[in-house]
């Protein structure tokens, strides 16, 4: 498990999702930098570009059944960093990203 906990806000910008998908985006992103973390040690920072899958409602991508994701294939999704805060990887803690959908 990473040691970091990240906290992510996803840009509102026009034509794009409404609060609850980047709610949603955000929950998916904070996984996916855990899981990055975790696996790479890989420490977000403004300018890195990264993506995501999902299916836009019901369960999330990795909460899927086999037949589930068969049936809806999820969607990849490139975000990019554009604010982390702290900037440095610190070792554990929280880490806040602000993060803008690729368009």
């Amino acid at each position: 498990m990473s040691d970091y906990e990240f906290s992510v806000s996803v840009l509102a910008e026009d034509g794009g999702p409404d609060a609850p998908l980047r709610e949603r985006f955000a929950t998916v992103i904070a996984y996916r930098l855990e899981l990055l973390n975790e696996r790479d040690g890989t420490y977000p920072a403004v300018g890195d570009w990264f993506d995501f899958l999902d299916s836009f409602d019901g369960p999330f991508a990795w909460q899927m059944t086999d037949e589930e994701f068969e049936a809806n294939p999820p969607t990849r999704v490139d975000f990019e960093v554009v604010g982390v805060t702290p900037t440095e990887a610190a070792g554990s803690g929280l880490v806040t990203v602000t993060a803008r959908l690729a368009s």
